[in-house]
């Protein structure tokens, strides 16, 4: 113990110590142990990286779902129910990330429940205005690497299209 009664940061670390799901936490734990968020780049880079994970555990939850409304399949849960999924986020943090995923049209939310007093959301996944978020995203992309490469072109050779013929390029 410190001087203050506080434990020293090498009397801490020296100590076990046990993850969410009480096991012991070990470089192996931490990599492999527990159900993993995975998410694809591109979708992160379509909706970024909290709304990718966000997605990503809907997409598992509607498969699993039996409930189907409009057409569509779709699950509810609580605020505080989707952070026991994402224990890393806040609720403020959760609610931001579902609100950016509603305002770009991926997410849907509605309300499917029995009683008019329950206020639980259902979520569901708009397949098609995600496909054309994530072509967007790609395309933005792209055309930011042709203008970085115009870009540089037009330092080079003072014109987009690169060198003209039989000028040489200088490095």
């Amino acid at each position: 113990m410190g001087v203050n009664g506080k434990m020293k940061r090498k009397d801490w670390e020296a100590q076990p110590h046990y993850n969410a799901e009480n096991t012991l936490l070990s470089a192996d734990s931490l990599l492999v142990s527990e159900s993993p968020l995975m998410v694809l780049p591109s979708l992160a880079l379509a909706v970024g990286l909290n709304g990718a994970l966000f997605l990503q555990q809907l997409h598992y939850w509607l498969r699993k779902s039996p409930h189907y409304h409009e057409g569509r399949t779709w699950v509810y849960n609580t605020y505080v129910a989707w952070r026991e999924q994402f224990p890393f986020w806040s609720i403020d943090t959760l609610k931001r990330t579902i609100h950016d995923l509603v305002e770009q049209g991926v997410l849907l939310t509605g309300n499917f429940n029995k009683h008019p007093m329950d206020r639980t959301l259902w979520y569901s996944l708009d397949r098609d205005r995600l496909l054309a978020v994530a072509r967007a995203a790609l395309a933005d992309r792209l055309i930011g690497k042709e203008l970085a490469v115009a870009a540089k072109d037009w330092d080079r050779y003072g014109t987009t299209d690169g060198p003209m013929d039989g000028a040489e390029e200088q490095p």
